[in-house]
């Protein structure tokens, strides 16, 4: 390519569009650890702890990004030395790392349990107690498979259980954390020192995080390969991630784009992973940690530079783990005739020079654009409108259900102790988001264990029910509303809820809501929104799903028992919710022709509607509550066939079976 610099820079800007800007980034970033803090207290009360790594974790947003979760228990204390052994915990773990590969390392028990068939996990080996990473692999993998939601798309993934919720992959793995920094990757600290990358400060803070332990062989010796464990040092990585600058950033996200378009498009995309291209990563920036090298005017040079080490990588089959060298992550992989095969198709681009960057779609139309519009790279402006559908989208993925009432205490006092501290807007911002979806569910929780008492007791929490819903909804999004009005619904209260839907109605109704970039004024919202501060942009103009637990619909009752073996909540579309409430609440009041007139509204939005009002995956509970809506009214025959087009789309809900029983209560009435 020629005039470097300037395809340089424009690619920069390309990939600012295509990846992110420095803003989108942050706001991921943010809106993502924000909600991780605030669970923290919860998982340490249930004796646990998780963390999300991966690509979506760092702040890609790639169609083909999974997510993968990384999950520990809290029972018992895993050390790197045995100065650490204080002998005052029940259960002590000691890493073993003499007799185990660099980069593994083997679980020892220093307190053996008094019964092991309470510990599975736990293998006899040499008269001393070990933790098996077999078995505590397969242990995940059954619990797992024993879950309604994930049963029908679940499979085996190395040491981790894959499946899908909707169309998002994601991959979780069990472990154990340590919070000592282990012995054998000393070196590392002493190399970071030397070089200079990463700073001091960040190393400080990495080595106090510790290490986690992956139940995952080394397959040098296969008779103990069971009692080996990988040693992994995601939270570093990702610290050293989040430190990147944002050339250094595109750089990464080129070689994913390369990856996925150019090298996995051959038979061998097997023997490349991504996490290969972010050690390779790791090595070049440490070896040139200077500023100005890693700069928009050099970003096709940065890639260039990466791709030659890659290559060098394949042809003397070793690529060194970045924290730990002497753990060869091409050993057991890429071997033998595929590895020929593969670094023949890389000396073939290598030739090519950087113009092999060509044969990736997304990169090359990047760089056409750029030779033919020479405005191309004269900045990125953040568009305020498309930060907030950003905003807005990271918010509703995010979210995570409480399904205790201790739970959601521990989540409110969690959000109170962080109004304490320095927080960004977005920071801000999701910690209004949480306190709104924290009040609405601790109120639904409430409201089952008070649903069969009818006292001075019940009328001074049902006050406060609706006080900390209408709460939820003044600091929440706009459709946050919705949920007061299913509480009133579910205590009979139908006038009342007839007031909240014709609130509703007339927010809604505005040209600024913002749900679906589909049919919004942009011109409307950023005149009339978009003075405001973050916050009351939330509150005026954003609307979201409807999140409430299944328990809490009174249609629900009569079969909840019979066909659900776990609480979840229900992800329902906002104008799903306000036409089932409208059909519900009519037909409570006697008003028939109104309760016609909503049930129409209703069929016609499910029939017509493109994505636009209701997303493809959660149909499923869309035609199941209009089953419900025919079923009330008396329509026998209408509901059954709504209750089978609840079973055609993808179960998100899972609902399969409660549909099945709703159906065969509708069939006994048709019989009557």
């Amino acid at each position: 390519m020629d005039d470097a610099p300037r395809v340089s820079e424009a690619l920069y800007v390309g990939l600012c569009h295509h990846i992110g800007a420095p803003t989108y980034v942050t706001l991921r970033r943010e809106l993502i650890g924000m909600e991780e803090m605030i669970q923290r207290p919860i998982k340490k009360y249930n004796k646990g702890g998780s963390a999300q790594s991966g690509s979506f974790r760092e702040g890609f947003r790639f169609k083909s990004s999974d997510r993968d979760y990384m999950v520990w228990t809290t029972y018992g204390k895993l050390i790197s030395e045995m100065s650490n052994f204080d002998g005052f915990c029940f259960r002590t773990i000691f890493m073993e790392q003499s007799f185990a590969p660099p980069g593994y390392v083997r679980l020892k028990l220093l307190n053996p349990p008094r019964q092991l068939k309470r510990d599975p996990s736990v293998v006899k080996h040499m008269n001393h107690y070990y933790l098996s990473s077999e078995k505590l692999s397969n242990a995940l993998y059954h619990w797992v498979s024993t879950s309604t939601m994930f049963a029908e798309k679940l499979r085996p993934h190395g040491p981790c259980s894959n499946f899908y919720i909707g169309d998002i992959e994601n991959d979780y793995v069990t472990c154990y954390a340590c919070q000592y920094w282990p012995h054998t990757a000393y070196s590392w600290i002493t190399r970071c020192k030397r070089k200079e990358w990463p700073p001091k400060n960040l190393l400080n803070e990495v080595i106090s995080n510790g290490c986690h332990v992956i139940p995952v062989g080394s397959h040098l010796m296969p008779d103990e390969n069971e009692l080996e464990w990988r040693l992994s040092f995601f939270q570093a990585e990702l610290q050293m991630v989040y430190s990147f600058n944002h050339t250094q950033f595109l750089c990464y996200g080129m070689l994913k784009i390369f990856l996925r378009e150019v090298l996995c498009s051959s038979k061998h995309e097997s023997l490349i992973c991504s996490y290969f291209l972010k050690t390779v990563l790791f090595w070049e920036i440490q070896n040139n940690p200077v500023e100005e090298f890693w700069c928009p005017s050099n970003l096709l040079f940065c890639f260039w530079t990466c791709f030659k080490r890659l290559c060098k990588c394949v042809y003397d089959s070793c690529c060194p783990n970045f924290i730990i060298p002497g753990n060869n992550m091409f050993r057991n992989k890429v071997f033998g005739a595929p590895r020929e095969a593969l670094l023949t198709q890389l000396l073939g681009y290598y030739e090519m020079g950087v113009e092999c960057l060509k044969l990736s779609p997304t990169i090359c139309s990047i760089v056409a654009q750029a030779h033919c519009d020479e405005s191309f790279s004269e900045g990125h402006v953040v568009s305020l409108l498309n930060m907030d559908m950003t905003i807005n989208a990271e918010l509703i993925d995010n979210f995570c259900p409480m399904f205790t009432i201790e739970d959601c205490y521990l989540k409110l006092k969690s959000i109170s102790s962080l109004l304490q501290q320095p927080l960004s807007p977005f920071q801000s911002l999701a910690l209004q988001f949480s306190t709104s979806d924290g009040l609405a569910q601790t109120s639904f929780l409430l409201a089952k264990h008070s649903a069969n008492k009818r006292n001075k007791i019940w009328y001074k929490l049902d006050k406060k029910i609706i006080n900390m819903l209408r709460l939820s909804s003044s600091i929440g999004h706009v459709s946050q509303i919705l949920c007061l009005g299913v509480y009133f619904y579910n205590t009979e209260r139908y006038h009342k809820v007839q007031d909240i839907l014709k609130i509703f109605k007339q927010t809604f109704s505005r040209p600024f809501i913002l749900f679906d970039d589909r049919g919004l004024d942009r011109i409307h919202y950023l005149e009339t929104i978009g003075m405001y501060s973050l916050d009351k942009r939330m509150r005026k103009a954003w609307m979201h799903l409807v999140y409430f637990p299944i328990f809490h619909l009174t249609e629900f009752h009569s079969v909840s028992k019979k066909g659900i073996s776990q609480i979840y909540p229900l992800n329902v579309s906002p104008f799903v919710a306000f036409h089932t409430l409208n059909v519900l609440c009519n037909h409570g009041l006697g008003n028939r022709s109104q309760c016609l007139q909503s049930l129409t509204d209703l069929q016609t939005l499910l029939f017509n509607d493109d994505g636009r009002y209701v997303a493809l995956d959660i149909l499923d509970i869309s035609w199941h509550l209009l089953g419900i809506c025919k079923h009330v009214v008396g329509d026998l025959l209408g509901a059954i066939q709504s209750f089978q087009n609840s079973l055609r789309p993808k179960q998100f809900h899972c609902l399969a079976r409660i549909t099945v029983i709703r159906m065969c209560l509708v069939l006994y009435d048709l019989m009557k």
